[in-house]
């Protein structure tokens, strides 16, 4: 038998049914938005009386060193936070499994440096408590929120500190993320098992197949760290910045968005009202990764688009191209320019190495869309260039360093002679940041909006000035 547009009686339940689901989606967003809007209004005036969602690290200065600083000065019992080991026990209780490394009778004989300077670099945080018989035990912190490892860098500390065997290297990462093979090989990382610990800055969702599992603290992490200091300490005031260290490492690292706003609670409230509404819900929150991977994709192809529009006043045959975008991929999603005229290196071959050459280079550094760096960018490895290459590289290098118009960058890892970061609050494409960049996308305008012109402006600042010291160092030709 026919159903509705002749489709037989079966598809049209299912057609029937696609109907009233669509209704349903339709009922929820219609509900639920002006309830919304009311908890925004809400939270406009609890902003102004109690600032509820003021942090103080919104203002301070939040990269690496600036971490490390806080960390180190929690640690310290001779610190002006004026709670003496309270901290520093707590942190200690977190390290299971090193117990006996980690065995201190009392606390008290304890100093704590930060940037701690030996023969090769600077460690970020070291902690030295003297023993009862007069040893010296050391927690080492290498805080890594950010950065890439340099080249051997915790190898080095390995050997460093393996000279006594009363020390604990604490690798500080994101969401427990292990240091990378340049910095030290895994089957070198086995022989300093019982010295080695990492721990996540939030602990993430993961399902680790890296090798460092036996290293990780599982359900231990710095904001839990943090949590339990605030809980047992008994200064107001310092209880207050250590719920704001603790809200800006859930939200910068675990993508934390709506857990002080009254957005959340609403929202919550509204969906347990009515239980058919859960399942919309978790409809929603299934869908929502590949929501926010389409936006990203559509906004990253919108800065390739405008990037090469405006960089056609750079000189002809540059060339701009974006790595198609790969989402929760790790070092996937890039744009870059370059000349194919720009020398290539020997060595520069792969399934994913279609340029051969330096490169000026957008490139995301963590896990999905987060913590993108500018820079140049050399094609393969310090370490597997030629001589010759490695020369050149390092002229390119010591000339971009010596522009004062590039700013403040860094040369911290293999592949990048000069990079550094885009602005905190751009920095990372999380829930916070998708649906303005979904706005920018709407524009009609190639470079309207803030955020999009930010990225082409500071793309092309690096672009014109690194682009005639490459020519020079790297051209082959002028065809």
């Amino acid at each position: 038998m026919a159903g509705i547009s002749g489709f037989p009686a079966r598809a049209e339940g299912v057609y029937s049914h696609m109907q009233t689901g669509c209704k349903e989606w339709e009922r929820f967003f219609d509900e639920l938005a002006p309830r919304l809007e009311t908890a925004r209004v809400l939270d406009k005036e609890l902003d102004r009386k109690l600032a509820h969602r003021f942090n103080v690290f919104d203002y301070l200065r939040t990269n690496e060193l600036g971490l490390s600083r806080v960390i180190a000065d929690l640690l310290d019992p001779k610190a002006s936070h004026g709670q003496g080991v309270l901290f520093l026990r707590a942190f200690l209780e977190k390290l299971e499994g090193f117990r006996e490394t980690l065995r201190w009778p009392d606390l008290h004989g304890t100093s704590v440096r930060c940037e701690e300077k030996i023969t090769e670099g600077r460690i970020d945080v070291v902690v030295r408590i003297k023993g009862s018989g007069g040893e010296t035990h050391c927690l080492v912190l290498e805080n890594k929120p950010y950065a890439y490892d340099q080249e051997s860098q915790v190898e080095r500390y390995l050997e460093y500190f393996g000279k006594d065997d009363r020390f604990l290297l604490t690798y500080l990462s994101p969401t427990g993320e292990g240091p990378s093979e340049v910095s030290v090989p895994k089957d070198e990382l086995a022989k300093w098992k019982n010295h080695f610990a990492i721990m996540p800055y939030v602990e993430g969702h993961e399902e680790w197949e890296d090798g460092f599992d036996d290293y990780r603290l599982k359900g231990h992490s710095l904001a839990d760290w943090l949590g339990e200091c605030r809980k047992n300490c008994e200064v107001d005031r310092l209880r207050w910045f250590l719920a704001d260290l603790e809200r800006f490492c859930q939200g910068r690292f675990g993508g934390q968005a709506m857990t002080t706003d009254g957005e959340g609670k609403t929202v919550q409230k509204f969906v347990l009202e009515d239980p058919t509404r859960i399942e919309t819900a978790a409809a929603v929150y299934e869908s929502w990764p590949a929501i926010k991977d389409e936006v990203c994709r559509k906004f990253l192809e919108r800065l390739c688009s405008a990037i090469k529009a405006e960089a056609k006043g750079l000189g002809d045959h540059l060339k701009v191209e974006s790595v198609y975008y790969e989402g929760e991929t790790k070092f996937w999603n890039r744009i870059w320019m370059y000349r194919e005229r720009w020398a290539p290196y020997k060595g520069a071959e792969g399934p994913n190495q279609s340029v051969k050459c330096t490169t000026i280079c957008m490139e995301n550094q963590d896990k999905g869309p987060n913590g993108w760096y500018i820079g140049v960018k050399s094609p393969i490895e310090r370490n597997s260039m030629t001589d010759g290459d490695r020369e050149r590289r390092t002229l390119l290098k010591e000339r971009l360093h010596s522009e004062e118009g590039l700013g403040k960058g860094g040369d911290n890892t293999q592949y990048w002679p000069w990079g550094a970061y885009v602005d905190t609050d751009k920095k990372n494409w999380d829930s916070r940041l998708v649906p303005a960049l979904h706005k920018e996308n709407q524009e009609k305008q190639e470079k309207g909006g803030d955020i999009t012109s930010y990225f082409v402006n500071r793309f092309l600042e690096i672009a014109k000035i690194a682009v005639p010291i490459i020519d020079d160092i790297e051209g082959t030709s002028n065809s």
